[in-house]
């Protein structure tokens, strides 16, 4: 192009100024016209077409060089995806580019990239502005290039920096190491068919089984580069001869393996058993008896002979058995593991974790009630229990109102008042070993401490009799409460020098009850016996009657 520019440009220059100037026609170019020399003219046309020459050179050697003086848009490469062959062009600085899909022209070793390569730049009929990117996406074979040179299609000469960059191209996978082994002999009918598949871009592999007749055996996707892919379940024949090949695919490219042999045994071959079990309940509590049953387990050319059972996975197999039952103390996960053996004396196992849960505390509270106005209760919960293990702290909330005043208790009991009269809800929470809880209520009854409006109780003596020969009193009495609120009872015996001499205490439930109470251990005596019978009610008021005993 400069040479065809440099020729046109030296041709016009000699028609232009030797013949228009000159007046000279070519064949006087080299005679002696009117005075002037042809080497005169000679030089001056070589002068000037090395001048020209120079001048051109420049020009289109600078279409391949940066230029020298600053630049309209300066452009970096700030990225490379080695994998995916792409790099990303960052406009530093400059002005815009205009459609830079249709207007950008990148070079690579001194060639367009455009010409040997397809881009894929995003931001496709878009402009270019300062701090934006091109994403590129090169797909030809070339792994090293270097941007030397950009321009737009105005001819605009840009500059690029930091303009190196490498990317690959995908490599196909491979697959190698058949098992069976290429024409092994004497191979099981049983076998699977496997490869050891590998891909240089650590691509995960698509594999795919063959017969030589180009029937699928079967696919296995995802398989990790340097990893095995197998198939199962082949249905082979004794005795035969058979081909296999296997493609692996990354995504991108595939490859085919060679074709490979393997002949079967002619012998009879033993199908290994499969072990296998269920149980129930499938979440077991502590303690809980476990049901397993392993008859599960099949062997598709015989019987099972034997079960073993190894409750941990610690190589102990401590029971035996189809349908054994297991408990476990404690909450956790349990790998329970079955091994079974077949009339063959072929085995196998199988493993399931069982998880066993905590069984929750259960809380038991009871408290004094009724009390008097800033009269300490005594609240206890050591009734509380865990079934598999022990309760290791209680909380109290003495109004139930969700805050627990008292945490971290750990023997069980806490006193507690009121300073107004009414009635309280308490609320205690035990904590077992395993942070498992569970919470109690009860109810406490709080009142003034004169009584208020409280009535006494009353209690009548409807007879005492004494039975000399059985050494007893029996005493007959009916107490009543306007208030309800009986409680309980207490009855003394008195010889005839008021000393005590037997006691007897009980629980009244109602009202207006009548009841009869023997009390016995008395001496012989022919002297009546004093009876005093107590009453009180739930706020501490109290009633006392008397009488002698009658024989």
């Amino acid at each position: 192009m400069g040479f065809l520019f440099l020729w046109g440009y030296s041709y016009f220059v000699y028609w232009f100024v030797f013949v228009g100037w000159f007046g000279l026609g070519f064949s006087d170019f080299f005679g002696d016209r009117d005075g002037v020399s042809p080497v005169i003219g000679v030089v001056l046309l070589v002068a000037i077409t090395v001048i020209m020459a120079t001048i051109v050179a420049g020009f289109v050697f600078e279409v391949i060089q940066e230029p020298n003086s600053s630049p309209l848009v300066e452009l970096s490469i700030r990225g490379v995806d080695d994998r995916d062959n792409i790099f990303y062009v960052e406009h530093v600085t400059g002005d815009s580019i205009a459609d830079v899909s249709s207007n950008l022209i990148l070079y690579c070793q001194n060639s367009k990239l455009n010409e040997n390569a397809t881009l894929t730049v995003s931001g496709n009929n878009q402009d270019l502005d300062p701090g934006e990117t091109l994403k590129v996406k090169v797909t030809n074979s070339t792994e090293t290039g270097q941007i030397i040179i950009v321009e737009d299609s105005s001819n605009t000469i840009l500059k690029a920096t930091n303009n190196k960059f490498k990317y690959h191209q995908n490599q196909p996978p491979k697959t190698t190491n058949p098992i069976p082994s290429h024409k092994e002999t004497d191979v099981s009918t049983n076998t699977d068919l496997a490869v050891k598949v590998t891909d240089p871009n650590n691509d995960k592999i698509n594999t795919s089984f063959y017969w030589s007749n180009n029937t699928l055996i079967e696919s296995v996707n995802n398989v990790d580069t340097g990893s095995k892919a197998i198939t199962s379940n082949l249905n082979l024949q004794q005795g035969k001869t058979y081909s296999w090949y296997a493609v692996a695919d990354d995504g991108q490219k595939t490859n085919k393996s060679n074709t490979w042999t393997f002949t079967t045994t002619t012998k009879e071959t033993n199908s290994n058993p499969s072990a296998d079990y269920d149980y129930s309940p499938t979440d077991p509590l502590t303690d809980e008896s476990i049901s397993f049953d392993g008859t599960l387990s099949s062997d598709s050319d015989g019987s099972i002979s034997t079960y073993e059972w190894d409750w941990t996975s610690d190589g102990t197999y401590e029971s035996t058995g189809s349908n054994p039952s297991h408990s476990y103390p404690d909450d956790g996960n349990y790998d329970v593991t079955l091994r079974v053996t077949d009339d063959d004396g072929v085995t196998d196992t199988y493993t399931e974790t069982v998880t066993v849960e905590n069984r929750n505390p259960s809380a038991s509270l009871s408290v004094e009630s009724p009390v008097l106005t800033d009269e300490d209760s005594l609240m206890d919960a050591t009734g509380s229990s865990d079934p598999d293990g022990s309760v290791e702290e209680y909380a109290f909330d003495f109004t139930n109102d969700g805050t627990y005043e008292v945490t971290g208790n750990t023997d069980g009991t806490v006193e507690h008042s009121y300073p107004d009269n009414g009635t309280y809800t308490v609320k205690v929470r035990v904590t077992d070993n395993d942070r498992a809880t569970d919470t109690d209520t009860a109810t406490i009854t709080v009142q003034d401490t004169d009584g208020g409006d409280n009535t006494a109780p009353n209690v009548t003596i409807n007879s005492a009799i004494y039975q000399n020969n059985n050494e007893e009193v029996e005493v007959n009495f009916t107490a009543s409460d306007l208030d309800n609120n009986l409680d309980n009872y207490t009855i003394k015996v008195y010889n005839k020098k008021d000393k005590l001499k037997e006691t007897d205490e009980g629980k009244l439930s109602s009202s207006g009850e009548t009841k009869t109470v023997i009390i016995g251990g008395l001496p012989s005596n022919k002297k009546p016996f004093t009876v005093n019978v107590s009453v009180t009610d739930d706020v501490g008021l109290s009633d006392t009657a008397n009488q002698q005993s009658l024989r």
